[in-house]
């Protein structure tokens, strides 16, 4: 079983039968703002300026500059002159031409510093569906036999992602890319969801390990 390492800056509880702290509020609103939703309500951000500010649907932007500010310079800072991947969303398919959303993000967090890029490398051979919703295999294989990889990105790249779950998705894209020759220097989301029973925290950079499922896996735990 594949073990990664993803960084990320936002904890995220699903937990519907809790009563969510300030920090989990706030991070079930950020979420809508990542993910192009409508927010209905607001939540208190610290900002990199130094002071916090009430996010709501009137100034969403400012939220999402500064998260994708605090990337950049992180990406930056730790691995200079690497090229931006993103994740396809469900529907990014290699014969389509339309931007995805976690495109755009990967894009907004390029433009931030002068020395940083972003290509949408890694599109799906067929429609995805979401995984949240269970329209498609959490397996690392299954992804990585649906992925192809566009021609014209640079050798050293990070692999970026609005959230990582399970990921498989994450795994699946840098085995994948490696296997191709590319070097992924890291991986990148900015939502890390929270095992069953984990209670949010005040957003920070934290490093969290997934070990996602492959088929040879589950084979090597067949006694035949």
């Amino acid at each position: 079983m594949p073990e990664i390492t993803v960084s990320t800056f936002i904890r995220y509880n699903t937990a519907h039968d809790v009563q969510r702290n300030e920090d989990e509020w706030a991070a079930n609103h950020a979420k809508k703002i990542i993910k192009g939703e409508e927010l209905s309500g607001w939540f208190s951000w610290p900002l990199l300026a130094g002071y916090r500010l009430q996010i709501k649907q009137s100034n969403r932007s400012a939220f999402e500059n500064d998260i994708l500010a605090r990337f950049a310079q992180h990406i930056v800072a730790a691995h200079p002159g690497v090229m931006i991947v993103p994740v396809p969303n469900g529907n990014a398919t290699i014969n389509s031409g339309e931007q995805f959303r976690t495109w755009e993000l990967a894009e907004g967090i390029a433009e931030k510093m002068p020395n940083l890029s972003a290509f949408d490398a890694l599109r799906w051979n067929t429609p995805m569906g979401q995984a949240h919703r269970n329209e498609r295999r959490r397996d690392v294989d299954a992804h990585m036999s649906a992925l192809r990889i566009k021609p014209g990105c640079q050798k050293d790249v990070i692999i970026f992602d609005d959230v990582v779950t399970s990921g498989s998705q994450l795994c699946a894209a840098k085995l994948k890319m490696e296997e191709a020759g590319f070097n992924v220097r890291a991986l990148y989301a900015i939502f890390d969801v929270l095992d069953e029973g984990e209670r949010g925290s005040a957003p920070c950079w934290r490093q969290v390990r997934r070990n996602p499922m492959r088929i040879a896996d589950f084979f090597a735990d067949l006694d035949i």
